[in-house]
């Protein structure tokens, strides 16, 4: 499973983004009319190139844009910019921002960037923005390698050491409630990726019950896994038919979480499969 230790520090900054010391600073642009005009002097810091990638379509806010261009002088202390296109006219810009990101984290450690800092910016409030910037970095910075082997032609690219949220002086607070909600769901996508990319002979049914074991159990989760005779008693017919095509046996996990403020008078119930054999 994936070690916290390996995960980026993400962390917030209330400062002017020309202030921010890091490799590579990502600007969203929300879409065609955005003329960045909250971040003063970009353009001329780049000699321009931003405003000459615009009017040749090189960067555009459709089709999951990314331009990457070095920043010159002591205007930003940031080593580059990275433009990110998030449209406006596409659907949901929290969806949409959550993906730019990705995409930015991807071309960072294609380019061997460790360290980047993001924007918040547009219309979307601190508290999102930031949870999808952080899903976003999380997502976008996973890669599962250990079955792969390497290659002096094709080195991997680099893992991202450090995530900056760059936002208002008054949404701190806010922005960091985000960074907390996001890095649980990117860590969650991302424990679920790990297990789909698991080759069938290590994902054994029995594998699998003591991942959701591990994952959960300092939680608070109640965790019972259910073997072949507690299956059988229970009536699951199907599932021990399905299971007699493999030699090995299957399991039932069964998670409750019951904290003290849940409302007695309803129960939420997720069902889910998790086929560990021929998909």
């Amino acid at each position: 499973m994936t070690d916290p230790a390996s995960l980026p520090a993400i962390r917030i900054l209330t400062v002017d983004p020309s202030e921010v010391d890091t490799e590579l600073v990502v600007v969203p642009v929300f879409g065609d009319s955005d003329e960045l005009s909250d971040l003063s002097g970009i353009d001329a810091a780049v000699c321009g190139e931003i405003s000459r990638a615009r009017e040749c379509a090189e960067f555009r806010t459709t089709g999951s844009s990314v331009f990457v261009t070095p920043l010159i002088g002591n205007s930003w202390r940031a080593g580059r910019v990275a433009l990110v296109g998030v449209d406006p006219a596409e659907g949901e810009l929290v969806n949409q921002l959550r993906t730019a990101t990705a995409l930015a984290v991807g071309e960072a450690r294609r380019r061997r960037v460790e360290r980047i800092a993001v924007i918040l910016r547009g219309d979307v409030l601190p508290c999102p923005a930031a949870q999808a910037v952080t899903e976003g970095v999380l997502i976008g910075g996973f890669e599962n390698r250990r079955y792969k082997s390497s290659s002096d032609d094709a080195p991997p690219p680099t893992s991202l050491l450090e995530a900056i949220i760059v936002a208002g002086t008054d949404h701190e607070a806010s922005a960091r409630t985000g960074v907390d909600k996001g890095v649980i769901l990117g860590v969650s996508c991302n424990l679920a990726r790990e297990l789909i990319n698991e080759p069938a002979n290590i994902l054994t049914p029995t594998a699998f019950a003591n991942r959701a074991l591990a994952m959960v159990g300092e939680q608070g989760v109640q965790v019972e896994v259910l073997g072949e005779d507690a299956i059988r008693d229970l009536g699951m017919g199907f599932l021990l038919g399905v299971a007699r095509g493999s030699r090995e046996l299957p399991r039932l996990v069964v998670m409750r979480h019951t904290p003290a403020e849940a409302p007695i008078d309803r129960v939420f119930g997720f069902v889910g499969k998790g086929v560990t054999f021929d998909t």
